[in-house]
């Protein structure tokens, strides 16, 4: 069942920052991940359903999320979920949301997500950088757009872009 506190703008604290914002659960209600460490050899999407009532209309409403990745990259998993939640708190951090870039160092993340400061942990966050730029996530009346007194669709990366540097200055200075 939808929950109608979701249609009303709210101003809550968030954290130390004191931020408020609009309460939008509905990217939180299908996981936008595999519940696994990898993805099944071949998959390549992922789709989650759902049917609510609807007591506006009264009508149940077909929800529906599609996932999918190209193969060269897969389907994000766990650790890719850890990950972009690390990335949107440095965001929350850095720019209190007010900007959709975010500039980081991969030691910040690492030590973010509690990792070993390590090779491997260096690369899985590119790999995982690779993952969210390349996923494509498509809502199917996924959200009710209070304005319009719809239900409404959309499709989105998470990532739209990313750069990174190797972490060393010319001359082969850290």
């Amino acid at each position: 069942m939808r929950d109608e506190a979701r249609d009303e703008q709210s101003e809550l604290p968030l954290g130390d920052a004191g931020l408020g914002g609009r309460d939008e659960m509905n990217i939180a209600e299908f996981p936008i991940t595999l519940l696994a460490d990898r993805a099944p050899r071949g998959q390549r999407r992922i789709e989650y359903a759902d049917r609510i009532f609807d007591p506006g209309t009264g009508r149940e409403i077909d929800r529906r999320l599609v996932i999918s990745a190209p193969q060269e990259y897969g389907l994000p998993t766990a650790i890719d979920d850890d990950v972009i939640l690390a990335l949107i708190q440095l965001t929350r951090r850095q720019n209190g949301f007010a900007r959709p870039e975010v500039h980081f160092t991969r030691l910040q993340l690492i030590d973010l997500l509690g990792w070993p400061d390590k090779g491997r942990s260096y690369d899985r966050i590119a790999s995982s950088l690779d993952r969210w730029a390349t996923t494509y996530l498509k809502y199917e009346n996924a959200w009710w757009d209070n304005e319009g007194r719809r239900w409404t669709s959309g499709g989105f990366h998470i990532i739209d872009s990313y750069k990174l540097g190797d972490g060393r200055a010319p001359g082969g200075r850290a």
